[in-house]
């Protein structure tokens, strides 16, 4: 008869170091999104803050360069909010739809390049900006490439297209559908 291995101190640290381990790499993963989201909640409220502040006459209206300068090299506004490792672990698409999410408006193909490298958004190809502009082209679902003429193109998010259709003609948004109003059932 075979007699089972005996087993030392070390197998049991070595599963509890495994143990520990996943703890901590389901933790980080969690605290990634937790953080994420409270980048995204405080660039909103940097942006409403902004806005009230203009409306209120309390600072001069701004141009923001990465809404109106078609010189993309010198414009660092966008990717200011973008911390080192912030998309670590995202895919291309992902991270470029948390990014404009959290920039609540379209940005340059370039511009978004250079946020994506600096949340640290990997991929194994030599042309990075063509790997990234393929993973966004086939999610026709999460975004669009708008071009007006003599401007630059920018990507942006369908649902923000959605949105402005919507609050044109609510009807002309869902084909099919009518649409419905309220009426009174007192007799």
């Amino acid at each position: 008869m075979l007699e089972p291995p005996k087993t030392s101190g070390y197998e049991s640290a070595r599963k509890d170091a495994e143990t520990e381990l996943a703890y901590v790499e389901a933790e980080k993963a969690r605290l990634s999104g937790e953080l994420a989201e409270l980048d995204l909640r405080k660039a909103r409220a940097m942006k409403m803050l902004t806005i009230a502040r203009e409306c209120l006459g309390e600072v001069a209206s701004e141009i923001h360069p990465t809404v109106e300068s078609a010189n993309e090299d010198n414009d660092e506004d966008g990717l200011s909010f973008v911390a080192k490792n912030q998309f670590r672990g995202m895919g291309p698409a992902k991270a470029a739809r948390r990014y404009l999410e959290m920039l609540g408006h379209g940005e340059t193909h370039s511009l978004l390049v250079k946020a994506l490298e600096k949340g640290s958004v990997r991929t194994g190809s030599k042309r990075r900006s063509d790997s990234f502009r393929t993973s966004l082209q086939r999610r026709p679902d999460w975004f669009v490439f708008k071009k007006e003429k003599g401007e630059v193109g920018r990507w942006e998010l369908v649902e923000w297209q959605n949105a402005g259709a919507a609050n044109e003609n609510p009807a002309a948004s869902q084909p099919g559908t009518r649409s419905l109003s309220l009426v009174s059932g007192a007799n």
